[in-house]
């Protein structure tokens, strides 16, 4: 078995059913830290595998891996702590409380008269906590509602620690607040504690924004295993459901397979590329981006951070050794990939008010002042070129990040990190100002004014970043910023 296979859950030419073969030939690959979803029409055979993984149906062929290890050969104990699961219909147990149904997720590991160590208690109590129920601890599971005792189920397998961890449509009986609170569990808990996570929904919006592979089962096999930008694929959905011509967006909005967000910031059919100016530093570039790269893998998407030149002494080593800015290593985690030097090709790390370290790649090239640097900085294009079309290679959005100002007009020549950058890859830009530092619509129109025709032309929308208070205070000098920006 190859050593990417070692840790979570794999099957190999896993065959399922009752009397019959169900599904056969299933390969599913679940790693730690990822969530892998199961989508596909009622009676497709998504609980039936999940059960099957979990031993409480018998496989009808193949090998099912946990960690390595084929199940089979695994004891109930080891099993229990390595794989939890929580299922749609959870078992009534009479005269328990909910902090005793959450407590026996810790059985696997107490001993024979099941007492609880200080450990153990504390584990059961931050698995209440995060599901929200510890101010039902004390109530009789019996007492409490569907939504309350999926809570509580959660809660459990959350408190036994494993490995890898399945759900049966998770988010059953719960109402929109825990139904968003337990799904940004879901994914705090795969990315935080590195669990694989493998679950199956009947939403498809949810499976399109939580996951990182999606598989549909239907017609009695696995039709198709990919991202959700490569599953949720208009025809294929609409054939897996049986959907013919209608109108899913009727009740639901924007229907889940179409791409709303693609045709704002890019040209269709081209990978994204949306960019962050700002009117001056420290106006929140890198928290915006970060966000939009959050949000952007929230909904499916395949994203990365990118900042062709940044400017700091505190850098982030990565793995191997190599240097880069530590704005684009969070935003990375925001996006939930590992950071990578392409990122941010060149960091400038100042050794006084004239010059700085130039890192290119990671990798310290050597000392320059600032007129030695401004006038070498256009040999660089090359390299900040091939790092963004590595990480554009494998990402459907980039989201980049501008440096200082783009009317920064005495550095606009052999621009590399705002305007020059942008016309460069052909970026839309949002154009970003600090209402706390005063004077928000002139840093916003100075800004637009100063900039060169065809520069305008790219800025497709301009942010009031960091505003508290009433907005309709706000709404007669937004009104002007539409009418005079005109972007």
């Amino acid at each position: 078995m190859s050593e990417s296979l070692r840790e979570g859950l794999y099957t190999d030419d896993l065959k399922i059913g009752y009397d019959t073969d169900l599904i056969d030939s299933i390969c599913i690959n679940v790693q730690p830290g990822k969530i892998v979803t199961l989508i596909g029409p009622n009676g497709c055979g998504k609980t039936t595998l999940l059960k099957t993984l979990m031993g409480s149906l018998k496989s009808r062929g193949g090998v099912i891996y946990v960690s390595g290890k084929d199940r089979s050969t695994l004891t109930a104990k080891d099993t229990a702590r390595s794989v939890s699961m929580v299922m749609t219909k959870s078992p009534l147990p009479e005269l328990m409380t909910c902090r005793e149904v959450i407590e026996s997720g810790r059985y696997p590991y107490t001993g024979l008269l099941g007492r609880l160590s200080e450990e153990d208690s504390r584990a059961v109590s931050e698995a209440a906590d995060m599901c929200g129920c510890t101010d039902i601890s004390a109530q009789l599971f019996t007492n409490i509602s569907d939504g309350q005792r999926q809570r509580v189920m959660l809660a459990r397998a959350i408190a036994q620690e494993p490995s890898v961890l399945v759900l049966d449509e998770p988010t059953s009986y719960l109402d929109i607040r825990y139904k968003t609170d337990i799904l940004t569990k879901i994914r705090a808990l795969a990315v935080n504690k590195n669990i694989a996570v493998l679950m199956s929904v009947h939403e498809p919006e949810t499976a399109m924004r939580l996951s990182d592979m999606v598989v549909a089962l239907g017609e009695g096999q696995v039709l198709r295993i990919g991202t959700p930008r490569e599953v949720f694929e208009e025809g294929f959905i609409r054939k897996l459901y049986k959907l013919g011509d209608a109108d899913v967006g009727e009740f639901s909005g924007v229907p889940w397979f179409k791409d709303p967000i693609r045709h704002i910031i890019t040209d269709p059919g081209k990978p994204g590329r949306i960019m962050i100016q700002g009117t001056m530093s420290n106006v929140g570039k890198s928290i915006l981006a970060a966000g939009l790269c959050r949000i952007f893998a929230q909904d499916g998407y395949s994203v990365a951070p990118f900042k062709s030149q940044n400017m700091a002494n505190n850098s982030f080593i990565t793995p191997d050794g190599l240097e880069m800015g530590r704005a684009q290593v969070m935003q990375a985690e925001c996006a939930g990939i590992t950071p990578d030097v392409c990122m941010n090709p060149i960091l400038l790390k100042p050794l006084s008010d004239k010059g700085s370290q130039v890192v290119v790649r990671g990798r310290v090239t050597g000392n320059m002042d600032a007129k030695e640097y401004f006038d070498h900085k256009k040999e660089l294009i090359p390299v900040i070129m091939d790092s963004f079309k590595e990480l554009e290679r494998s990402h459907d959005i980039i989201v980049i990040e501008g440096a200082g100002s783009p009317a920064e007009i005495n550095l606009k020549e052999n621009d590399i990190v705002n305007m020059g950058l942008a016309k460069m890859l052909g970026a839309n830009v949002l154009l970003a100002g600090d209402i706390d530092r005063g004077g928000v619509f002139a840093q916003l129109l100075g800004t637009m004014d100063l900039l060169a025709g065809d520069e305008r032309e790219l800025v497709k929308g301009l942010i009031i970043n960091k505003f508290r208070g009433d907005v309709s205070l706000l709404e007669p000098g937004i009104r002007m910023l539409e009418d005079m920006a005109r972007c």
